[in-house]
C-alpha cells in the first residue's frame, strides 16, 4: 500500500521534519516517491521511481529553503498496478481551467481500463491512480459545459466532485488527495482502508515527538506563532498531538488560507 502526506497552511511552510519522518517509511513503499508544492499559481513536482530513504534528492528537500508553499504533497508508493517507473510515480499533474491540478492516490481500482474510459484526458503511464485522475477532470469538465449550456456560471459544485470520487471508489479502494493551487481536497475510502487522518497545528505550539524517528522538536521555536493549518496523514506522524480520523467516505475540501477548513463539502462551489 501507498501512503500520502500534505499541508495546508494560511502561509507558505517548509516541510522539514514530517517529510522527514515520512520518507522514512519508505522501506515498506520501495517503488517511488514524489513531492509537490506550488511556489506560484503553478505546481512544482519533484519524483523519483525508487527508495525514498536512499534518495539523495529526498534528502535534500527536507533542508531545501525554497521547497516550501501553503499547500504541499507527499507520496510513497507500494506499486500494485504498473511498474516502479517515473511515469507511474505519484503525484500526477495536469491543466484545467488555468489551474494546475495535482493529484495522489493510495488503494487499488479493480478493472480501471474498462470502468475509467477516457476520451479526453489520456494517462501518461499506466496506474489505476492517474486513470482515476484522468477520469476525475473529465467529468468536472463534462458538468460545466452542461451548467454553461443551462445558463449557469460558475464551475462543479463540491457535492458534484464528491459523487464523482464515490463512483469511482465503487470500484476499489480509494484515498486520495488533490489539489488545484487554491484549494486542497481530500477523499476517504468508503470503507476506512488504510486509514486517513488530519491534524489541525495552531500556536501554542507544543514538542511534537515523531513517530519514525527518534526526534523530539520543540514547535515552539520552530514555528512562526502566527501560522496555522492542516497535516492529513495515512497514519498519524506524532505521538501527543490531536489527530483526527476523516470521515470514510467523504471528500473534504481545505481551503488554501490554513484558518478556513471545510469539512465534507460545506461550500457548494470551486
Amino acid at each position: 500500500m501507498c501512503e500520502l502526506l500534505a499541508f495546508n497552511f494560511n502561509q507558505p511552510v517548509r516541510p522539514r521534519f514530517t517529510f522527514q519522518n515520512f520518507i522514512n517509511r519508505s522501506d515498506r513503499h520501495p517503488h517511488g516517491w514524489g513531492l509537490s508544492y506550488y511556489p506560484d499559481h503553478t505546481a512544482q513536482i519533484i519524483k523519483e521511481a525508487n527508495l525514498a530513504m536512499h534518495s539523495d534528492m529526498a534528502d535534500y528537500l527536507t533542508d531545501y529553503a525554497l521547497a516550501q508553499s501553503e499547500i504541499i504533497m507527499a507520496h510513497i508508493r507500494y506499486g500494485n498496478v504498473g511498474g516502479a517507473t517515473h511515469a507511474n510515480t505519484h503525484p500526477f499533474s495536469r491543466t484545467l481551467w488555468g489551474k494546475h491540478w495535482v493529484f495522489m492516490h493510495n488503494g487499488t481500482l479493480h478493472d480501471a481500463q474498462d470502468v475509467l474510459r477516457n476520451n479526453k484526458f489520456k494517462p501518461m503511464g499506466n496506474t489505476d491512480s492517474e486513470m482515476a485522475f484522468c477520469y476525475l477532470l473529465k467529468r468536472l469538465q463534462e458538468e460545466r459545459r452542461v451548467m454553461r449550456q443551462n445558463g449557469q456560471r460558475g464551475y462543479p459544485s463540491f457535492d458534484f466532485m464528491e459523487s464523482v470520487l464515490k463512483d469511482i471508489n465503487v470500484n476499489g479502494r480509494f484515498n486520495v488527495v488533490f489539489s488545484d493551487g487554491e484549494y486542497m481536497y481530500v477523499y476517504r475510502d468508503e470503507n476506512g482502508y488504510n486509514g486517513l487522518s488530519y491534524l489541525q497545528r495552531r500556536a501554542p505550539f507544543n514538542v511534537a515527538h515523531y513517530e519514525d524517528m527518534d526526534w523530539n522538536v520543540d514547535l515552539q521555536l520552530e514555528k512562526d506563532p502566527f501560522v496555522q493549518g492542516v497535516i492529513i496523514s495515512s497514519h498519524p506522524q506524532t505521538r501527543d498531538e490531536n489527530w483526527q480520523e476523516l470521515s470514510p467516505g467523504r471528500l473534504h475540501v481545505f481551503k488554501k488560507r490554513g484558518e478556513d477548513v471545510l469539512i465534507g463539502g460545506v461550500c457548494k462551489q470551486l
